[in-house]
């Protein structure tokens, strides 16, 4: 378990219990992410990963954008939105994945970065659906529950899918696996819409 998130929460036994209570709800944890002290640079590795893979003139929205790291690393012919479940800056969008996928008008993109973001979404099959009607790319990664034995709890994940659920998920709204690999107990897909 991270050292930072150790600290964050020093009480685990009560962090468990909060985050159980959030799901018990379906409801998003708004609270830890309106914090200022969680947003850790060891995530920004990651999102550099996903972003090797972004077309060059691609429209990029990112949910859970958080300090929007990827607008850095992206090549200068890309337009990026980012997009939080907070407003962090002026430029941001506002969209809780578990009350309204659909908040964001997506007609304007064709690329959708998750970077650490669909552990906390519990219906990731209603929201490839509401993808699969306008996206033709998406980089992500998931912590998947049979690759990562971390305390999903303790981590503050919402969900709990294996690598084979999700990739139903994908299949069954037409996102094809172009490219995955493990990264740190996490699953790296690079998706293309057929």
């Amino acid at each position: 378990m991270a050292k930072w998130y150790k600290k964050l929460f020093k009480k685990p036994h009560k962090e468990s219990q909060r985050v159980s209570a959030l799901r018990a709800l379906k409801k998003s944890d708004t609270e830890r992410w309106s914090r200022a002290d969680v947003m850790h640079t060891n995530w920004e590795e990651r999102t550099i990963r996903l972003s090797k893979h972004i077309n060059k003139n691609s429209n990029v929205v990112e949910f859970g954008a958080g300090s929007a790291i990827l607008k850095d690393v992206l090549d200068k012919t890309i337009t990026y939105q980012p997009v939080d479940i907070i407003k962090r800056q002026e430029n941001y969008l506002v969209c809780d994945l578990n009350v309204n996928p659909l908040a964001i008008d997506l007609t304007h993109y064709d690329t959708v970065v998750f970077s650490g973001v669909l552990e906390y979404v519990y219906d990731i099959d209603l929201l490839f659906q509401e993808l699969s009607r306008h996206i033709t790319y998406v980089p992500l990664s998931y912590a998947c529950s049979d690759i990562c034995k971390q305390d999903r709890l303790f981590n503050g994940w919402l969900s709990d899918y294996s690598s084979s659920e999700l990739e139903e998920i994908f299949k069954k709204h037409a996102f094809k696996i172009i490219k995955k690999y493990i990264w740190k107990d996490q699953n790296l897909y690079f998706l293309e819409h057929e």
